[in-house]
């Protein structure tokens, strides 16, 4: 069973089209079957949001069938590699057999997957990062923050709790406590307000969303090695990246270094991921693309 899963994650699976199999959509010259629709299911997203996504891979992938081509030994080479997960040619054939495709087929595959990975590689070569972009992302983790903070429903209590603490100095209202955290580290509304406080200093009533902050800045400083530990593991989890060498625990200049690439990173991640989507949102206003009704009403 998990040499056959392993074709699923290659995003390989899938039954050749035959008569018997009904077309979901027409996509130029290409069609999505109900089987390889089937095949692609997962669970928590409709089956509209999976034909979707497919309609996108398909037109990436004509894309760039127009654009490069993939060569024997390049196929060949992917397909050794998907062979050297299963014990023998048996166990390889037999896993095609249970999902219903043939070696043909799967090489298709193979040279789409090539050309596409070969589009977006062209695509993420023309990504640049302005030292000015890259400077600002990276200050907002130099310095951190920690404040206490109220939350109100109605605009008149907070304004009274406001009150109260200007005067006073303090308020029988709850306050909650939050640890020191970096501007990008909070939803953004909340850090605006936190960021512009200076130590001590107390906020007016803020809405965000339906209730009404009071946000008490306690301290300000520059960001402590531990929370720049932190915030560099949570940039390689989220970037999958695991192959940079762990900097000693007083390396504040390495793990300093390392955010910034991490950073960059993230941002040319970003920067592709919406020329993509503008990519395929031309792609689609020029597309034929016709849904099968038939299907589409008995489903």
């Amino acid at each position: 069973m998990k040499k056959i899963v392993f074709l699923f994650f290659l995003g390989i699976t899938g039954v050749s089209f035959c008569a018997t199999d009904g077309i979901v959509v027409w996509i130029n010259d290409d069609v999505i079957t109900e089987s390889e629709v089937a095949a692609s299911l997962l669970p928590g997203i409709s089956k509209e949001q999976v034909v979707d996504m497919m309609i996108n891979q398909m037109l990436l992938t004509q894309e760039a069938r127009k654009r490069f081509s993939g060569t024997k030994e390049e196929i060949d080479e992917r397909l050794e590699r998907i062979k050297e997960d299963f014990e023998g040619n048996e166990g390889f054939y037999t896993a095609l057999s249970l999902q219903q495709i043939d070696e043909s087929f799967l090489r298709k595959r193979i040279e789409e997957e090539i050309l596409k990975q070969r589009l977006i590689s062209y695509m993420k070569e023309k990504i640049t990062v302005s030292e000015e972009g890259l400077a600002e992302e990276f200050s907002q983790y130099l310095e951190e923050i920690q404040v206490s903070y109220l939350v109100f429903e109605k605009k008149a209590e907070a304004d009274n709790s406001f009150l109260e603490l200007k005067q006073k100095g303090t308020t029988t209202s709850l306050a909650k406590e939050l640890d020191f955290f970096c501007s990008p580290e909070m939803r953004e509304e909340f850090s605006k307000i936190c960021f512009a406080l200076e130590e001590g200093e107390i906020s007016h009533p803020t809405p965000i969303e339906d209730k009404f902050y009071i946000i008490i800045c306690k301290k300000r400083q520059p960001t402590s090695i531990e929370s720049l530990q932190r915030i560099r593991e949570e940039f390689l989890s989220e970037s999958g990246r695991m192959e940079l060498e762990k900097p000693q625990e007083q390396e504040r200049e390495k793990i300093l270094d390392d955010i910034s690439e991490l950073i960059e990173e993230r941002m040319k991640k970003a920067q592709l991921n919406k020329k993509i989507s503008h990519l395929i949102t031309k792609l689609r206003e020029k597309a034929y693309i016709k849904y099968n009704v038939q299907l589409s009403k008995s489903n």
